[in-house]
């Protein structure tokens, strides 16, 4: 008899199918590989599968899948898909390991997922890199460098020298692989067929600072520029976002460091009688044209602007719920899950490790500082697995009070065009708030 056959399953796609077949082939100990797949794709969905049919075929034995903390949660519900079970290395696991088998005995072969930044800790990283690891899966590649970096390059030289198999949407920044294995073309050419780009559809949702709130803007700007680069860019992207994240932000300054030119500005701010930003979101989801009955996400950078919305649009009897990166992997599994079951209104901060393909309204609120982060919360969205239509709003100001903001709206609509990997010069947002 000769060796089991590959069997492919039918939940597969023609090209992650492939994806299969290939890496099957060509998977070595010692070689390294980078899956480049679109946003929203299925690329952990095809991963996740070809781990378990190379589990079952006793093709691999022990796989250690890394990632953001966001995605762990979401690894083990893919292992479970395919009738696997994925243990979670954190900390307290990683005690009863080292308490079972000792420092430096085999761990019981299997499936594990770590957080990376756990995984990068000093003793966390010895431990891991004491086992023998047949493949070892790295989640949104792109983000590898520094300490993470070292704790790849650990693993990579670790016991048996591992197959190494990077995932990630971006080109830029991935570690160096043996191989590529980009299946965008087949990808976007197969969801084109299943689910036409017309399905999701992008227009402004415009507003309009008073002049209240203009020279309010003028004086934000002018603070920054006084600040320098560094904390001035982020007070203006603060501001832009709401003036809650200005408030606090200036509140934090006055208290951190006494800054007396920033209380007239804290004073200004508190004194505001007006939102027209906020005042704008409110109508939308309040008019008749807007059917909420559709589930609607809306996105902001930061914290605060959640809070505060949040706060505001349940007021207006709305029911709205928040998700945010201080909530740890159940949480935010139970907030997607409640949303997806009652509907309504998610404000959310999380542009990773999240599939919102069931939303009929996506808004964004305020606009990230970096393409990827936009790209990222496209893909929560417009993703593998979307049957419906969804309307895509931005807010935006009519008034051009903030050149800053009109910088971040064109690089959204490039990214739109071409994707997160353009060249984006670092300069460009300060020279606009100059």
């Amino acid at each position: 008899m000769g060796e089991p056959q590959i069997r492919v399953d039918s939940r597969f796609t023609p090209y992650q199918a492939a994806f299969l077949r290939r890496f099957a082939e060509i998977m070595a100990p010692g070689r390294s590989f980078l899956l480049l797949a679109p946003v929203g794709s299925g690329k952990s969905f095809a991963v996740a599968g070809t781990v378990a049919e190379l589990l079952r075929l006793d093709r691999l034995r022990r796989v250690l899948v890394l990632g953001p903390a966001a995605l762990t949660a979401q690894w083990a519900v893919l292992a479970g898909k395919w009738d696997q079970r994925l243990v979670t290395v954190d900390a307290r696991c990683l005690r009863v390991l080292l308490q079972d088998v000792g420092d430096s005995s085999e761990w019981d072969p299997g499936w594990y997922a770590a957080s990376i930044d756990f995984a990068k800790r000093p003793d966390v990283r010895d431990a891991l890199c004491s086992q023998h690891w047949d493949l070892v899966v790295v989640d949104e590649a792109h983000r590898i460098s520094g300490q993470r970096a070292s704790l790849v390059e650990g693993l990579r030289r670790g016991p048996g020298e591992p197959g190494m198999l990077f995932l990630t949407s971006f080109s830029e920044g991935t570690p160096p692989a043996d191989d590529l294995i980009d299946w965008s073309a087949d990808a976007a050419a197969y969801l084109a067929s299943r689910a036409p780009r017309a399905a999701v559809s992008r227009a402004d949702l415009p507003w309009h600072r008073n002049e209240e709130e203009q020279a309010l803007a003028r004086r934000v700007i002018e603070y920054a520029k006084a600040v320098g680069e560094q904390a001035g860019m982020m007070l203006v992207h603060r501001a832009s976002s709401s003036i809650a994240a200005l408030e606090k932000t200036l509140a934090r300054q006055a208290a951190l460091d006494g800054a007396s030119e920033a209380e007239p500005l804290l004073e200004q701010v508190e004194e505001l009688g007006v939102d027209s930003k906020l005042s704008r979101l409110r109508e939308w989801l309040g008019s008749s044209e807007t059917p909420t009955s559709a589930p609607v996400v809306i996105y902001t950078e930061y914290r605060d602007t959640l809070d505060y919305l949040v706060a505001n649009v349940a007021d207006d009897g709305h029911s709205c719920m928040a998700l945010h990166g201080g909530m740890d992997p159940l949480e935010r599994s139970s907030v997607v899950d409640e949303f997806r079951r009652s509907g309504g209104i998610l404000v959310t901060t999380a542009a990773e490790g999240v599939s919102l393909s069931f939303v009929g309204h996506a808004v964004h609120y305020d606009l990230p500082l970096q393409p990827v982060t936009y790209a990222q919360r496209i893909g929560r969205y417009d993703r593998f697995g979307r049957t419906a239509p969804c309307s895509v709003w931005i807010l935006r100001d009519e008034s051009g009070a903030v050149p800053f903001e009109e910088v971040l709206h064109r690089i959204v609509d490039k990214v739109e065009v071409i994707g997160a990997n353009l060249d984006l010069d670092e300069g460009l947002l300060w020279r606009a708030v100059e």
